[in-house]
């Protein structure tokens, strides 16, 4: 039998040591190579249709993007274990549970956490008070969820992300902007919804120049016997949503104005579903002569002095 070979006490930790800095130098290699995100942060790509967020294309809000991420969460061991391919096929046995997940973690009361942290109590409790599934910020885009890429998903970073999607054709023309700025008073040229009132309604105005109304937030209500075209509606069927949106404009706001009415708007055209409508809680100055000076804005403004400007 050969003899054992012993290899001296200082050799033998010199190996280990070489062994150990190479375990952690392929650790530090995989950890590396498996992108992050967090709160905040914009992505120039994403293909929000098909429910992605390419995570390698992370730029600086104030540059134009497709998303900014407002919130988010690992996903469960359940669904982490499953093939992307599986979690964005809207027919596959797992679909339901990628749903409830976003749902869950992409609540309207989540998101509102890092995009309204002065008024998040406030705006959550009027959630639960009122069932509200679905809200939008007052700026040209939309709400909605995504997981990352296929190339981040497979290098570890797998990820259910609440994001903003804005949409620069109904706005400014720009993406360009932080949406948590929404809950201060920066008007937000490029994001921030304004208008003016005209002969058939309102047109949209930037909030940086005078303007007649500011949107405060957008929220999904159910329709409860109104006729179908709300440009037939009365004064009764616009009472019940002008009454919730009274009540989140001054929680947006941060008080109740005499100075401004509070009220409810819904486009005529657009869509329906399952019996409801997502409604423009915006405000106005209470005479008709006044307007809201240019940058002046009124979420956040509390019980602050406004002078109004002339119309």
């Amino acid at each position: 039998m050969p003899k054992p070979i012993r290899l001296p006490v200082s050799l033998v930790v010199v190996a280990l040591l070489v062994a150990a800095a190479s375990l952690t130098a392929i650790a530090g290699a995989a950890a590396a190579t498996a992108p992050t995100w967090k709160i905040g942060d914009c992505f120039s790509d994403a293909q929000v249709d098909f429910d992605s967020v390419t995570l390698a294309s992370a730029v600086p809000c104030t540059k134009e993007h497709e998303v900014q991420v407002v919130g988010g969460a690992d996903l469960p061991a359940a669904l982490a274990s499953q093939p992307l391919s599986a979690l964005v096929d809207l027919h596959s046995a797992v679909r339901p549970q990628v749903v409830a997940f976003a749902a869950e973690t992409c609540s309207p009361s989540n998101d509102v956490k890092s995009i309204y942290p002065k008024q998040a109590a406030a705006l959550s409790a009027l959630f639960e008070k009122h069932d509200i599934e679905e809200f939008v910020v007052p700026a040209a885009g939309q709400m909605g969820w995504a997981l990352t890429d296929a190339a981040s998903f497979d290098a570890g970073t797998k990820a259910m992300l609440c994001v903003f999607h804005p949409n620069p054709s109904a706005n400014s023309g720009s993406t360009a902007g932080d949406i948590r700025k929404i809950s201060t008073r920066d008007p937000l040229a490029t994001l921030r919804l304004c208008s003016d009132f005209n002969d058939t309604g309102s047109e949209y105005q930037r909030c940086d120049k005078v303007h007649d109304i500011e949107s405060l937030i957008w929220v999904k209500l159910p329709l409860s016997g109104q006729p179908a075209d709300p440009n037939t509606w009365q004064d009764a069927d616009w009472a019940p949503f002008d009454a919730v949106c009274a009540e989140f404009g001054a929680a947006v706001v941060g008080a109740k104005r005499a100075d401004f009415k509070f009220n409810s708007d819904t486009d005529p055209a657009g869509s329906v579903f399952d019996g409801s409508r997502m409604f423009n809680c915006r405000a106005y100055p209470k005479s008709d002569t006044a307007a809201i000076p240019a940058n002046v804005i009124l979420a956040g403004a509390g019980k602050a002095k406004i002078k109004l400007a002339k119309t």
